[in-house]
Protein backbone atom coordinates (compact mmCIF):
# COMPACT_ATOMS: atom_id res chain seq x y z
CA UNK A 1 0.00 0.00 0.00
CA UNK A 2 1.65 3.41 -0.79
CA UNK A 3 0.15 4.94 2.67
CA UNK A 4 0.31 3.58 6.01
CA UNK A 5 -0.56 5.63 8.67
CA UNK A 6 -0.37 5.49 12.48
CA UNK A 7 -1.46 7.07 15.98
CA UNK A 8 1.24 8.12 18.47
CA UNK A 9 1.00 9.81 21.64
CA UNK A 10 -2.11 8.94 22.95
CA UNK A 11 -3.79 9.70 19.25
CA UNK A 12 -2.22 13.50 19.15
CA UNK A 13 0.15 12.52 16.16
CA UNK A 14 -1.00 11.20 13.05
CA UNK A 15 1.60 10.06 11.03
CA UNK A 16 1.31 9.11 7.22
CA UNK A 17 4.23 7.52 5.52
CA UNK A 18 4.26 7.89 1.78
CA UNK A 19 5.50 5.47 -0.43
CA UNK A 20 6.19 4.19 -3.73
CA UNK A 21 3.86 5.65 -6.72
CA UNK A 22 0.92 8.02 -4.65
CA UNK A 23 -2.29 8.78 -6.57
CA UNK A 24 -4.68 11.33 -5.64
CA UNK A 25 -6.96 8.72 -4.37
CA UNK A 26 -4.32 7.47 -1.68
CA UNK A 27 -4.05 11.09 -0.81
CA UNK A 28 -7.37 11.53 -0.55
CA UNK A 29 -8.09 8.49 1.58
CA UNK A 30 -5.56 10.01 4.08
CA UNK A 31 -6.94 13.25 4.29
CA UNK A 32 -10.62 12.07 4.51
CA UNK A 33 -9.29 9.83 7.49
CA UNK A 34 -7.57 12.74 9.17
CA UNK A 35 -10.45 14.95 8.92
CA UNK A 36 -12.89 12.72 10.42
CA UNK A 37 -10.24 12.34 13.51
CA UNK A 38 -9.98 16.38 13.37
CA UNK A 39 -13.75 16.47 13.62
CA UNK A 40 -13.78 13.88 16.44
CA UNK A 41 -10.60 15.28 18.72
CA UNK A 42 -11.25 17.68 21.50
CA UNK A 43 -7.44 18.76 21.33
CA UNK A 44 -5.47 20.03 18.61
CA UNK A 45 -3.85 16.86 16.50
CA UNK A 46 -0.46 17.28 14.96
CA UNK A 47 0.82 15.63 11.32
CA UNK A 48 3.69 13.99 10.49
CA UNK A 49 3.60 12.95 6.76
CA UNK A 50 6.77 11.60 5.35
CA UNK A 51 7.41 11.76 1.63
CA UNK A 52 10.97 10.19 2.15
CA UNK A 53 10.15 6.54 0.15
CA UNK A 54 7.98 8.48 -2.69
CA UNK A 55 8.69 7.80 -5.87
CA UNK A 56 5.71 9.56 -7.34
CA UNK A 57 3.66 12.25 -5.64
CA UNK A 58 -0.30 13.44 -7.03
CA UNK A 59 -0.97 16.25 -8.44
CA UNK A 60 -2.17 18.71 -5.65
CA UNK A 61 -4.99 20.55 -7.32
CA UNK A 62 -6.84 17.22 -7.67
CA UNK A 63 -7.14 16.87 -3.72
CA UNK A 64 -6.96 20.79 -3.17
CA UNK A 65 -10.07 21.74 -1.35
CA UNK A 66 -9.89 18.78 1.07
CA UNK A 67 -6.03 19.68 1.62
CA UNK A 68 -7.22 23.44 2.63
CA UNK A 69 -10.61 21.92 4.80
CA UNK A 70 -7.97 19.87 6.72
CA UNK A 71 -5.47 22.96 6.64
CA UNK A 72 -8.07 25.51 8.29
CA UNK A 73 -9.67 22.98 10.95
CA UNK A 74 -9.45 24.23 14.57
CA UNK A 75 -8.07 21.00 15.24
CA UNK A 76 -4.98 21.30 13.25
CA UNK A 77 -2.03 21.44 15.21
CA UNK A 78 1.81 21.23 13.78
CA UNK A 79 2.14 20.00 10.71
CA UNK A 80 5.80 18.20 9.84
CA UNK A 81 6.78 17.23 6.50
CA UNK A 82 10.12 14.44 6.10
CA UNK A 83 11.56 13.98 2.72
CA UNK A 84 9.64 15.18 -0.76
CA UNK A 85 10.66 17.53 -3.32
CA UNK A 86 11.31 20.39 -4.96
CA UNK A 87 7.65 20.59 -5.96
CA UNK A 88 5.93 19.88 -3.05
CA UNK A 89 8.12 22.23 -0.95
CA UNK A 90 6.39 25.14 -3.52
CA UNK A 91 2.82 23.63 -3.04
CA UNK A 92 3.54 24.03 1.16
CA UNK A 93 4.68 27.78 0.63
CA UNK A 94 1.74 28.21 -1.78
CA UNK A 95 -0.69 26.94 1.25
CA UNK A 96 1.53 28.90 3.69
CA UNK A 97 0.27 32.11 1.63
CA UNK A 98 -3.85 30.79 1.92
CA UNK A 99 -3.53 29.23 5.35
CA UNK A 100 -1.55 30.52 7.94
CA UNK A 101 0.27 27.44 8.67
CA UNK A 102 2.01 25.83 11.75
CA UNK A 103 4.96 23.90 9.43
CA UNK A 104 8.42 22.39 9.72
CA UNK A 105 10.54 20.29 7.43
CA UNK A 106 12.99 17.30 8.72
CA UNK A 107 15.41 14.59 7.45
CA UNK A 108 13.51 11.93 9.88
CA UNK A 109 10.43 10.80 11.33
CA UNK A 110 12.13 10.95 15.10
CA UNK A 111 13.53 14.89 14.27
CA UNK A 112 9.58 15.36 13.29
CA UNK A 113 7.97 13.99 16.65
CA UNK A 114 11.21 15.03 19.03
CA UNK A 115 10.07 18.90 17.69
CA UNK A 116 6.05 17.94 17.85
CA UNK A 117 6.72 16.87 21.32
CA UNK A 118 9.01 20.03 22.57
CA UNK A 119 6.66 22.30 20.87
CA UNK A 120 4.21 20.78 23.18
CA UNK A 121 6.20 20.84 26.42
CA UNK A 122 6.51 24.48 25.53
CA UNK A 123 2.90 24.97 24.76
CA UNK A 124 2.02 23.13 28.03
CA UNK A 125 4.69 25.32 30.10
CA UNK A 126 3.52 28.46 28.89
CA UNK A 127 0.08 27.67 30.20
Amino acid sequence: MPVNFAWQDDDTIFIAVFSGYVTSQNFIAVLTEFIDQLDAANQPLNVVSDYSLATHLPFVGDFMLLALKMLRHPNTGWITVVGGNAILRLWISLFHKLVPLRVAQFETIDEALQFIREQGATHNASR
